[in-house]
């Protein structure tokens, strides 16, 4: 009798192996990754939103104030001595407000990178985007270096910048901030390798920029 149950003996202890190593390891493994999956998307998106309206709307508002800064500190405008201290007074509590926000938002922008980064750090697709984010703080240097310059042309401490310097630093950050954007687009919509992220969730983050 026992030389007749035993093979079914031997494929009833199998099949529960089995089954209980796909309940304890394969499926909790599967499922932690599909939480990585998810939280990379959302951190993407938020990411590409916060860029394109919060920063955007920030960088504008930061920039308007920085050229006015080297605008009313120029000595050509023969401005009488109390309309030129009420401009100053107005570019000083602007620029304070504005810097205080940009910094704010800035700051989201780090943290946000940071976790991109590293929930997609085996994606092969991150390299555009690592790069860009670069150029990106790097015009940030030079952003911070251009309101120091405001803030001692204002107090009288330096010659202001030139209002084509202003123009040229705010360019220069809005197109970093439309470069790194457009790497999120890339990897939203499958365009660059996603060796770590299925396709089911390509095209899913980030509208197209083409």
């Amino acid at each position: 009798m026992w030389s007749t149950l035993w093979p079914f003996i031997v494929t009833a202890l199998l099949t529960l192996g089995v089954a209980s190593t796909v309940q304890l390891y394969v499926v909790p493994r599967v499922e932690a990754r599909k939480r990585r999956e998810d939280r990379w998307e959302r951190d993407v998106r938020a990411l590409g939103e916060l860029l394109t309206f919060e920063q955007s709307a920030a960088a504008q508002a930061l920039s308007t104030t920085l050229w006015k800064g080297a605008f009313v500190n120029r000595p050509a405008l023969g401005w009488q001595a109390d309309k030129v201290a009420e401009a100053k007074s107005d570019v000083a509590k602007e620029l304070r407000e504005a810097q205080a926000d940009y910094r704010r938002v800035g700051a989201q922008v780090e943290w946000l990178s940071d976790r991109v980064e590293g929930l997609g750090e085996n994606l092969d697709g991150l390299t555009p985007f690592k790069a860009a984010r670069r150029g990106y703080q790097l015009q940030q240097i030079e952003l911070t270096a251009l309101i120091h310059e405001v803030w001692n042309g204002n107090g009288g401490i330096a010659a202001p910048p030139t209002i084509e310097r202003v123009d040229s630093i705010t360019s220069n950050e809005l197109v970093a901030v439309r470069e790194l954007v457009s790497t999120l687009s890339a990897l939203a919509d499958g365009q660059a390798p996603r060796p770590a992220v299925p396709g089911r969730l390509r095209g899913r983050i980030l509208p197209s920029r083409r």
